[in-house]
């Protein structure tokens, strides 16, 4: 599978493009899940731009690839299919079992 990563954290977008212009390409080349994520690590997506992409494109399989913890994920996995979490899980750069446990326990 292609999952492709959507108006990128951390990086400045070179044309003008819509996030949901920038789905509809995607999966038109051919991505078969897109990944929304905020503008930086452990910054989340804006809700806007998820339910954006989902009017346009309903049958899009949307995955949030930054920003989410214990105190929001109940917020935003309503919107989406599938969430990617990382810095969430870890203190000083290490995956903590504690961590992984209190977020995985409050999504249900």
């Amino acid at each position: 599978e292609i999952w492709a990563d959507i108006h990128v954290k951390h990086t400045k977008l070179i044309d003008k493009r819509t996030i949901s212009e920038s789905a509809k390409l995607a999966l038109e080349k051919g991505a078969d899940k897109l990944i929304i994520t905020g503008s930086w690590t452990g910054k989340p997506p804006q809700i806007k731009d998820i339910l954006e992409v989902k009017k346009i494109l309903p049958q899009a399989y949307v995955i949030i690839g930054s920003g989410i913890n214990k105190n929001n994920i109940l917020k935003y996995k309503k919107y989406v299919n599938k969430i990617i979490i990382g810095s969430a899980f870890k203190k000083r750069g290490r995956v903590e079992l504690k961590k992984v446990e209190e977020i995985t326990k409050k999504a249900g």
